[in-house]
């Protein structure tokens, strides 16, 4: 629910991370990578069009319940004039809970009973604020409400919802190990700054060797080689690594 959609050639270009969670594999027609690609100014749109003011986003969403000041139907509701606005305390004062966001997905995977998308619209505001300069103050003691106990998702329902039942609880009937004779890792894979690089081209690395050393002060983590072989290619983003030949 809160991952990104990626096809077609995209793929090429992606790596396993440190942040990454899961990868799940799904039809191109499926439910999930239509609601992907629908495009911002269709979302939008809808929302100006069809929003029916029920504010089961809100009522759902789990960062309102345990106590964060947001309410995805504040901002829907207000999308009619957000070109408009043009004082900034107006616009913070309307907009600005959006920044207290998770991009969960719950609001638009689950909640939403008209089937429009408040995290796509809340990210888009995000991005709206951060232009303008806007910045929201936090609630840091949240509270959470008394009705977050009645409102808990079944996961069985929630999978049904997002059309994954056909695949729930279905497992790999044999794991393969993938052993590549080249390996690019990505010297950054987290929020963040990236740590320093203390291997060198032509150095020789063990699996686990740290080759990515995090930096003292600041949010960073190491990297370390995942295959024995050669440091072969260091170009500021990534380190290559060649198996070496027994």
């Amino acid at each position: 629910m809160m991952g990104k959609v990626y096809r077609g050639d995209q793929i090429q270009d992606l790596a396993v991370t440190k942040t990454t969670g899961n990868i799940i594999v799904l039809p191109k027609n499926h439910y999930l990578v239509k609601c992907a690609e629908l495009p911002l100014s269709s979302i939008v749109a809808q929302t100006k069009s069809a929003c029916i003011q029920c504010k089961m986003c809100t009522d759902m969403c789990p960062r309102y319940l345990i106590g964060h000041k947001i309410r995805p139907s504040m901002v829907m509701r207000n999308m009619f004039r957000e070109k408009d606005m043009v004082d900034n305390e107006e616009y913070e004062a309307v907009f600005g809970e959006a920044a207290n966001c998770c991009d969960c997905g719950v609001c638009e995977m689950f909640a939403c009973p008209m089937g429009l998308s408040p995290r796509k619209v809340n990210s888009f505001i995000k991005g709206q604020l951060g232009r303008r300069g806007i910045k929201p103050n936090r609630n840091k003691n949240p509270k959470a409400l008394e009705d977050l106990i009645y409102r808990r998702i079944p996961t069985e329902r929630l999978v049904s919802r997002l059309d994954l039942m056909k695949y729930y609880h279905a497992h790999a009937n044999e794991c393969i190990t993938i052993e590549p004779d080249c390996v690019s890792i990505l010297i950054k894979q987290h929020i963040g700054v990236p740590g320093t690089v203390c291997v060198a081209v032509g150095d020789r690395v063990q699996k686990g060797d740290l080759i990515v050393q995090a930096k003292e002060g600041a949010l960073s983590v190491p990297v370390h080689a995942s295959i024995k072989g050669c440091v072969k290619l260091i170009d500021g983003e990534r380190i290559v690594i060649d198996k070496e030949k027994e």
